[in-house]
């Protein structure tokens, strides 16, 4: 093995460096070892396991295709194997490793990502925001950042229990946000001091951009999560606290990926966090309408958080 990567608090050597994520020593004895080899489909009589066109997984592994670019496969949970289908595509397939493949293999480890970018603003507070992909994530973490705020998380965020202050906190692992070519120029125009690193993809207009200059890099607690409905018909803006089972159900369907926490994770773990978050962070739904510009969207929220602020 030749470097040592703390994946969000899970342990890893990997004989291969992870781009754009920060490395240290070879631990003596990490949770996981990642590695390159030669993968393929698995085999379709295996009980117990869901089949879809290009991905398979029982509670015992859980295998990836992404044509062109890279198969990845989880066996339990100390290894995963990535087999690149061109050297060319290995920028690419990192991408799909750094969000895909660690977010199912934290849940291994009962470890829950927040699909959500997450920013510490200038007062101290943290605030995620969350929505589907492709509704805008990135854009505004990225917004706020140049507007004097700084960047924890692009896309996922990762909470951890802080006995000490009895609170959820988190901190910057990576500090890339990733933009469409559109939102880049806009971005850059605000802030020409960003550092592109590179295009994610050739037949992608996806490129990713180092926020470093303005990034968290301590624990902070998490005060309030944002889950965004984009919509295309013009919406006042209303933020709208959840409580309750609905507050708990909503956190569920933010949890990066929903869909597999039954297979690869304990349900009660799951469970109490789930109600640790809502008991300790709040929760509002708000509309973004397609028409209004971010950078409105964006302030709404600022000044939003500002009264809250004056009020508390």
């Amino acid at each position: 093995m030749k470097f040592g990567y703390n994946l969000y608090g899970v342990k890893a050597n990997s004989e291969l460096k992870l781009l754009d994520f920060p490395h240290r020593n070879v631990y003596k004895n990490p949770d996981v070892i990642i590695g390159q080899g030669k993968l393929s489909y698995p085999d379709k009589n295996i009980p117990d396991t869901v089949y879809l066109p290009f991905c398979a997984y029982n509670k015992e592994f859980y295998y990836l295709d992404i044509l062109g670019i890279a198969k990845f496969k989880i066996i339990g949970k100390e290894r995963v194997i990535i087999d690149f289908y061109s050297r060319a595509n290995v920028t690419a397939a990192f991408v799909y490793f750094l969000d895909t493949i660690v977010s199912v293999l934290l849940l291994r480890y009962n470890i829950f990502p927040i699909l959500g970018s997450s920013v510490r603003l200038k007062n101290g507070k943290v605030v995620i925001f969350s929505s589907k992909f492709g509704e805008g994530k990135s854009a505004i973490a990225a917004n706020f950042c140049c507007r004097g705020h700084k960047l924890i998380s692009d896309n996922f965020t990762v909470l951890k229990w802080d006995e000490k202050q009895d609170s959820f906190v988190t901190r910057s692992f990576t500090h890339n946000i990733d933009l469409w070519g559109d939102v880049l120029i806009k971005i850059v125009k605000m802030k020409p001091e960003l550092s592109l690193k590179r295009r994610i993809r050739k037949d992608l207009g996806k490129f990713r951009v180092d926020f470093t200059k303005v990034a968290s890099k301590q624990y902070s607690k998490v005060n309030q999560i944002y889950v965004i409905k984009v919509v295309n018909d013009i919406v006042e803006f209303s933020p709208l606290e959840i409580s309750g089972v609905k507050k708990i159900e909503k956190i569920k369907n933010i949890i990066y990926p929903s869909s597999l926490c039954d297979t690869f994770s304990d349900r009660s773990s799951l469970f109490q966090f789930q109600t640790k978050i809502a008991k300790n962070i709040n929760v509002k739904v708000v509309s973004r309408s397609r028409i209004d510009k971010l950078a409105q969207f964006v302030e709404n929220i600022e000044n939003e958080i500002s009264r809250e602020s004056i009020k508390g």
